[in-house]
């Protein structure tokens, strides 16, 4: 690997490396037949520090080992890249479909304004970081070209007329009766949305290696000239509110946000001196999931599926619930309750329990003795290789009794290309909360 070059990694695959004294000897190359990376001390100081606020890989003595977050990590000379581990073959041949099935799935959690065109037109053997950076700048110069955020900011100068309030300290000079000082608003650009977006597109200049990226986040910083351009501290950016006239910034602003996290500054010139966009797996597959089911199938349920809703309190101290019970979705029909929680987890065919963990049981059952639901199931994705079996505890309390599904859906299809034979798998995983029940009917 040179310079510039990236190494990919599927998740919980390892690969074992070396110190090096020298940046430029940083790079990957192979050693007794199996690739090995080379880096140098300082970085993998950065690595253990970018690890610190979002654990996406275990470092050992002389391995290191992916986790479930997905993403690009620079530092030093070194990008490295890891993907879900939705197929298993030759990376160069099955990472067009890992990438395209993983800019779906942010496209459905709403993390990423995708359109089916945009991802035909991409080269999806290029680094996630590049492809990402690409339709975020692209779909917000597309925004700003006919919105741009506006609000009223404080002002304060000296005016040849009154305008709102005057500063009758600073007016009294004789010589300067003309000029009345003045405190007032003024409908402006310079609102903290756009100095946001306009700071976070500086920084990714200094990362982008693509011309036609780079350009497009030029024009962005451009249309945005009116604007202060100066660092934002990310409790700042996080405290952003929104209203009907600038909601559409929503999902960018929330991308920045992920942008500036992931960037360690040096003092000098605000160069980027090492960066990571890592995205939670076990959340994307969430959002993606409860998306899908409430687009797609409110008519399979005849219901609303409701993502997020919580149904009360695991505790109570002082007349005040603390621990709160939210399910990924909840299905309400009739006056029954139906439970889905996701798990984006690796299932073992070969365990009598599957792997389900005894913390997921436990929340599971917590669920169940607090909505009485009919059914519950838990969803886990299903990667290209061993099948796994279905399996159904009862979870049973008080006289009640509760069926607890575990079920898995396949991640390996080409979710561009095969969605319909998607959503049909899906429909049939989901055939248990419905079976017997007259939940669809």
């Amino acid at each position: 690997m040179k310079t510039g070059e990236t190494l990919t990694l599927l998740e919980y695959s390892s690969i074992d490396y070396e110190i090096v004294d020298d940046v430029n000897e940083e790079g990957v190359r192979e050693s007794e037949g199996e690739p090995k990376l080379y880096i140098t001390d300082r970085s993998l100081r950065q690595l253990e520090k970018l690890n610190e606020t979002q654990k996406f890989i275990e470092i050992y003595r002389n391995r290191l080992k992916a986790l479930n977050y997905d993403g690009v990590v620079r530092v030093g000379n070194i990008s490295l890249e890891v993907l879900p581990k939705f197929l298993e073959g030759d990376i160069d041949e099955i990472k067009p479909t890992i990438m395209s099935n993983l800019l779906v799935m942010l496209s459905y959690a709403r993390r990423l304004s995708i359109k089916e065109v945009d991802i035909a037109k991409l080269d999806l053997r290029n680094d996630f970081f590049e492809i990402f950076v690409y339709l975020f700048s692209k779909n917000l110069l597309n925004l700003l070209k006919v919105k741009q955020d506006r609000g009223y900011v404080r002002r304060s100068d000296e005016l040849r007329f009154i305008r709102e309030k005057i500063e009758v300290r600073k007016y009294g000079n004789p010589a300067r009766l003309h000029k009345i000082p003045c405190i007032f608003h003024e409908r402006s650009m310079d609102t903290p949305i756009n100095r946001t977006i306009k700071y976070t597109c500086y920084l990714l200049l200094k990362l982008i290696r693509s011309e036609d990226t780079f350009r497009l986040l030029k024009q962005i910083i451009s249309v945005l000239d009116p604007v202060r351009l100066e660092p934002i501290p990310l409790d700042i950016a996080a405290k952003i509110s929104f209203n009907r006239l600038n909601q559409e910034f929503r999902p960018y602003i929330e991308t920045c946000i992920n942008f500036l996290r992931g960037f360690s500054l040096t003092l000098q010139a605000s160069k980027v001196e090492f960066f990571s966009l890592m995205i939670p797996m076990e959340k994307l597959f969430e959002e993606f999931i409860s998306t899908l089911l409430e687009e797609r199938f409110q008519d399979f349920f005849k219901a609303k599926p409701v993502p997020q809703k919580s149904v009360g309190y695991l505790a109570v101290r002082e007349d005040k619930g603390e621990f709160s019970l939210i399910p990924d979705i909840v299905i309400e029909k009739n006056g029954k309750k139906y439970l889905i929680d996701t798990k984006y987890k690796l299932l073992n065919p070969e365990d009598r329990k599957l792997g389900v963990s005894q913390q997921d049981l436990y929340q599971m059952h917590a669920y169940a003795a607090k909505t009485r639901a009919e059914k519950i199931l838990l969803l886990y994705p299903h990667f290209k290789g061993e099948e796994v079996p279905q399996t159904k505890w009862d979870l049973e309390f008080e006289g009640w009794r509760t069926e607890l599904f575990v079920r898995t859906v396949n991640l390996h299809y080409d979710l561009r290309k095969e969605e319909d034979r998607f959503i049909d798998e899906l429909e049939s995983v989901l055939g248990c909360l419905v079976s017997g029940e007259e939940l669809h009917a």
